[in-house]
């Protein structure tokens, strides 16, 4: 940007007019010269500017994607470890029901 606003800055100069009454023909010719020259080479540099800003959006749009995803996976992630701690605490709470079934069953046995 920095390079841009430099050459900008020198055709601005080379538009200045010439602070004399002699008008040098070959001067004028490679001063007009000079400024085409800077003019393509601005075009160029704005060109480069607007392609890399464009880069610059596009990486960010990948950035925030991949970021959506790595959340959306981390939900699908949390979700599935509390269904598992779920199954598994009603395993648990079935194995202790069955124990204490059988325990009262078998105290029951024991008195008859």
């Amino acid at each position: 940007m920095a390079v841009l606003a430099h050459t900008e800055k020198c055709l601005e100069q080379s538009l200045t007019p010439n602070k004399g009454d002699d008008i040098d023909v070959f001067a004028e010719m490679h001063l007009s010269f000079y400024r085409k020259s800077l003019s393509e080479k601005i075009t160029g540099q704005k060109e480069d500017v607007n392609r890399a800003a464009q880069e610059v959006e596009d990486t960010r749009k990948k950035a925030v994607q991949a970021r959506q995803d790595r959340q959306a996976i981390e939900k699908i992630k949390d979700k599935h470890l509390y269904n598992y701690h779920r199954a598994e605490e009603a395993m648990e709470q079935k194995l202790v029901d069955e124990m204490a079934l059988y325990s009262h069953f078998r105290s029951a046995g024991e008195r008859s």
